[in-house]
């Protein structure tokens, strides 16, 4: 179960960084940034 977690963890890093790359403009990167922390946030404690 907890390597599932990790798996999905991963990948969800994956997907974020690579669309962070993608995004350009500083205020684009503070909401990428947002939800990161988000999706973090929710994969630790939801």
């Amino acid at each position: 179960m907890l390597s599932k977690e990790n798996t999905k963890a991963q990948n969800l890093t994956g997907i974020i960084s690579t669309e962070s790359i993608l995004i350009t403009g500083e205020s684009n990167w503070i909401q990428t940034k947002t939800v990161i922390w988000f999706v973090l946030f929710v994969l630790f404690f939801g």
